[in-house]
């Protein structure tokens, strides 16, 4: 009797940023898969280019929330705070 070992994975660059970045719309998939693969002791593959590619992009997700303001005004509400003399 053979056990066949669980195919390997390459994992393309989306569903590594839904891993790494809360907000994305397929996150719960992507998580699910890399959860599931795990589970089944799949082997989780990436390519240099991918690695590039998420390093970059979640380093600058999390530079730009470090920065954002936490709310923005529209210039009308900054005119109606302006004048209303409060």
């Amino acid at each position: 009797m053979s056990t066949c070992s669980p195919p390997a994975l390459l994992i393309d660059t989306n569903v590594w940023l839904d891993r790494f970045l809360p907000g994305r719309k397929n996150r719960e998939a992507s998580l699910a898969l890399i959860e599931k693969a795990i589970d089944q002791g799949a082997p989780l593959f990436y390519t240099a280019g991918i690695a590039k590619d998420v390093f970059y992009l979640v380093t600058n997700d999390q530079a730009l929330l470090r920065h954002a303001p936490i709310a923005a005004l529209s210039s009308q509400d900054a005119l109606r705070a302006l004048y209303s003399g409060k």
